[in-house]
């Protein structure tokens, strides 16, 4: 536990030294902190970290690391493949969103605490799936970015439609320009 707190301090300094971005993976997600916006990370209890309000078990991490890549605010990135889904989240909206998947059916649920001061999330869907779908459900309006999406759904998980959002305001969807985007909902 003590080689985990050390590297946990190492992975602050490091960053907050190179203003970088902080990467942690859990299973399929990948949240990034800019390390301008991390500030203290409370490890508690030897079993939870805390970056930007959004908790982590330390047993479900994966994998922490630093980089430079450059983080969007307010941005969730979703790739589906045949198979899966990859997702990657902005660190200022990580505890605002919650992510459930089997497979390539994949829910993603937006917190009723999402307002006006925290903004619209924009979520940018791509990839390639037979056998997938997007559920999303929320209060706030958001932004709904089709970037090459082929998705269709044959065995609904949460729904029949390949993209099935249940948003209590506006839901702006957007197709990319040069993108082709094919959705195919299950049978009935």
């Amino acid at each position: 536990m003590k080689k985990l707190a050390t590297f946990i301090y190492t992975l602050a300094i490091a960053a907050s030294a190179v203003a970088q971005t902080l990467n942690v993976a859990v299973d399929n997600i990948l949240y990034q902190f800019p390390a301008s916006q991390t500030g203290a990370m409370p490890y508690t209890d030897g079993t939870t970290l805390t970056i930007m309000g959004k908790e982590f078990r330390v047993a479900d991490i994966d994998n922490m690391y630093i980089d430079d890549t450059a983080v969007t605010d307010n941005s969730v990135d979703v790739v589906f493949s045949q198979s899966d889904v990859a997702i990657t989240v902005a660190g200022n909206i990580a505890k605002y969103v919650s992510f459930t998947n089997s497979g390539a059916h994949l829910s993603i649920i937006q917190s009723a605490d999402v307002d006006d001061a925290v903004g619209e999330i924009a979520y940018s869907l791509s990839g390639s799936s037979s056998d997938g779908e997007l559920y999303m459900e929320g209060a706030y309006k958001c932004e709904v970015d089709l970037n090459g999406l082929t998705l269709t759904n044959t065995a609904p998980v949460y729904s029949g439609a390949a993209i099935n959002i249940m948003n209590g305001k506006r839901v702006k969807i957007s197709v990319k320009k040069s993108t082709v985007n094919t959705l195919t909902d299950a049978a009935g």
